[in-house]
């Protein structure tokens, strides 16, 4: 379980540093396909560094790894930009 954590940070990471890339990218290609491969590679990259032993934990490692490294980018992502909004009511 700490070796998927390591590898979605680490993919959270790679992903952040590459975002002016990726945004270029989604111009031409659908952005789904180009976070999904962009995200796999990058996790298949961790777990290669994490030295996964078979060929099934790596592939399912792989998968969940460019998940929740996507899912930590959008985390972060909105804790940095968040704002409260006020909302006043309006009385009749």
């Amino acid at each position: 379980m700490f070796d998927l954590l390591l590898v979605g940070m680490f993919t959270a990471f790679v992903l952040a540093v590459l975002t002016p890339l990726i945004d270029l990218l989604n111009v031409f290609i659908s952005p789904i396909a180009v976070n999904a491969v962009i995200s796999l590679i990058v996790s298949a990259g961790g777990n290669y560094l994490v030295s996964t032993h078979t060929v099934k934990g790596f592939i399912i490692k792989a998968v969940a790894g460019a998940f929740f490294g996507r899912f930590l980018l959008t985390v972060g992502e909105r804790l940095a930009t968040y704002r409260p909004v006020v909302i006043n009511s309006a009385r009749q």
